[in-house]
């Protein structure tokens, strides 16, 4: 199908996206199993999965593995079956997560703002965080035959089926729009995953740089298909299956429309990525996702509707999930390399009007910045977030001291997510720190430093 799309994208005229899905549906109709068994989404499959009471008795003795897959205790992954309807069990015993999509549009945040591309088109489908690494996360917006996973054993008879590309316009081939909705969403699903050892790119790794396939084998990851649903049998805004990470190249899918923006594609995919590092729900008592308070929520729990989104260990009021999220995801795919030492030994300069860019990993991680002066100077450091047009995770904090360790200046202003400080400084050598923090009260109107982790870029000018 990928080939039906180069083909369509180079006629003279712009057919129709209904033409793709056309051919596509030719495509699975050809297979005599996917008539029988497929059909239209909500009226097939849905028996070979169950959830509550029925889950929980289906599985019987197995239900410490599968609440080990999840990272949870025998009782905890009871209760959350009872608990969490969109946790759902299938033939195999094998955990997914069917995903509600987002209730409303015009979610408030920079990343629903991009329109227009922030690199070249050309570049959109070369995109890379970390592309020495070999662990990958693939955002694939091209259309995606699947084939020989579990989502084929228990919703297609065993049958192959096609998902369509990306698409708001209805034309097959992508618009300038389009170029900027996929670009976003890198950026966006870029920060979320900037601490870890693992790449995300939107350049296909092929399935077997996305599958394990035993000891030795270094290179797999997980595809994130963007699309139309074209198999699962319930309305849903994306679907995944728990511990998928590297699992035979068993994607999670992203469910979109012609209205889906940055936020909700870039949301949703982190999301679902989520589950397949064993992630569970953020949610309530009352609620299966967590929609947040103040400016923030939680990645895990439902983040369409508001700026800022991170990794959680339950840190609100009522949370029925303390998992460690970061930790949980970096067993999967470890740390990335701290790339400042947080201390004055560390190899960061700074010289004016140079920028510098960095990570802060994980929590609790500090990246310390050396400059001299010969004369007294009025100078001005700041950061900004090298994220591009789209919602950051961290919330900086810079710290200034003197060659003594002695705190001269601190800077991180409650509502903005950098942090500046202009100051009049005296020959001699200075080390300034960037790290991340919390904002207000995590369990009234603010968050912890916990998930205040992502990219920066930091500068020192002349004031």
């Amino acid at each position: 199908m990928n080939t039906v799309r180069t083909i369509l994208s180079t006629t003279a005229s712009r057919l129709r996206l209904l033409l793709v899905l056309a051919l596509a549906g030719v495509f699975m109709l050809s297979q005599p199993s996917m008539a029988a068994t497929n059909g239209a989404p909500g009226k097939s499959g849905e028996a070979h999965q169950r959830g509550g009471q029925k889950a929980i008795d289906f599985l019987g003795d197995r239900l410490p593995q599968a609440a080990k897959g999840i990272h949870l205790s025998t009782d905890e992954l009871k209760q959350t079956l009872r608990t969490d309807s969109t946790l759902k069990v299938d033939d195999s015993g094998s955990l997914l997560y069917a995903d509600e999509g987002p209730e409303e549009s015009g979610a408030t945040s920079i990343t629903d703002s991009v329109t227009t591309p922030v690199y070249p088109t050309t570049q959109t489908f070369l995109l890379h965080s970390r592309p020495s690494s070999p662990l990958k996360i693939y955002l694939d917006f091209n259309g995606n035959t699947t084939s020989g996973t579990d989502w084929n054993r228990n919703y297609t008879g065993g049958a192959s089926f096609y998902t369509a590309p990306f698409s708001r316009d209805g034309y097959a081939s992508f618009s300038s729009l389009e170029h900027a909705i996929i670009q976003a969403t890198w950026l966006s699903v870029r920060e979320d995953y900037a601490p870890f050892n693992v790449d995300v790119t939107t350049q296909d790794p092929g399935v077997e740089g996305l599958r394990y396939s035993g000891a030795g084998d270094t290179s797999y990851g997980v595809r994130v298909v963007v699309g139309p649903n074209s198999f699962y049998p319930q309305s849903a805004g994306g679907v995944g299956y728990i511990d998928s990470f590297g699992r035979g190249d068993t994607p999670v899918y992203v469910f979109t429309s012609t209205a889906s923006g940055a936020k909700f594609v870039s949301e949703a995919a982190s999301h679902e990525v989520g589950h397949s590092f064993g992630l569970a729900h953020d949610g309530d008592a009352t609620t299966t996702y967590y929609g947040g308070h103040g400016s923030w929520a939680p990645i895990m729990g439902v983040g369409y509707y508001k700026p800022v989104t991170q990794w959680s260990r339950g840190e609100y009021v009522g949370a029925n999930n303390t998992q460690d999220d970061t930790a949980l995801i970096a067993r999967y795919t470890g740390w990335a390399a701290d790339d400042y030492a947080g201390s004055t030994a560390t190899t960061g300069t700074l010289p004016a009007g140079t920028r510098r860019y960095g990570v802060v990993n994980w929590a609790g991680d500090s990246d310390a910045f050396r400059f001299s002066l010969t004369s007294t100077h009025r100078i001005q450091i700041s950061t900004s977030h090298n994220t591009g047009p789209v919602d950051p995770n961290l919330n900086m904090r810079l710290v200034l001291r003197n060659s003594a360790g002695a705190q001269i200046a601190s800077s991180s202003p409650t509502g903005d997510l950098r942090a500046s400080m202009t100051v009049t400084l005296s020959p001699g050598t200075y080390t300034v720190y960037v790290d991340g923090v919390g904002e207000g009260s995590p369990f009234n109107t603010g968050w912890s430093s916990y998930g205040s982790q992502g990219w920066y870029g930091i500068q020192l000018d002349w004031a």
